[in-house]
């Protein structure tokens, strides 16, 4: 019995198909043409992308003009831009579109998400920016909390 056991667990894992193994949704026949056109629009996904895209290009522009012989590189706008934008594709394309219907989509937005934009955004230096940008006042509040025993926990 020990033997047989694995062997239906393993025939049963190949025999499902892989539409059953994810959450369900009611995304469109993943054929060639309904792919191209399963877009979404998040209001809440676009309106958060576009602030954030907002407030770093403004941060951006204060560094530069109050430190001209130390402007913000801007290889780190386009890195921070690109996570961005990879979080756009991956909340707002055929991706999210299928996600819930195929596992294997599902795992490619986590991939996305985890892998390629949190790096992305993180080499953008936002928290550096940050610093920069605000007034000294704020500066020191915002190292303060930064340096404390929770962030160092987290």
């Amino acid at each position: 019995m020990r033997r047989v056991l694995p062997l239906f667990l393993l025939i049963g894992l190949f025999a499902a198909p892989s539409a059953a193994l994810a959450h369900g949704t009611d995304a469109p026949d993943p054929t060639f043409p309904a792919v191209l056109f399963a877009w979404s629009f998040d209001p809440l996904v676009v309106i958060a992308l576009v602030a954030v895209g907002v407030a770093y290009g403004w941060a951006v522009r204060r560094v530069n003009r109050a430190h001209a012989s130390n402007p913000h590189p801007g290889y780190r706008s386009w890195l921070f831009g690109g996570g961005l934008l990879t979080i756009g594709v991956a909340l707002t394309s055929p991706i999210e579109a299928y996600e819930g219907l195929l596992f294997s989509v599902h795992m490619v937005q986590h991939m996305l998400l985890e892998l390629v934009a949190a790096p992305l955004l993180l080499a953008g230096a936002p928290i550096t920016l940050t610093l920069r940008a605000v007034r000294p006042s704020v500066r020191r509040r915002l190292l303060a909390v930064l340096q404390s025993r929770v962030m160092h926990v987290i």
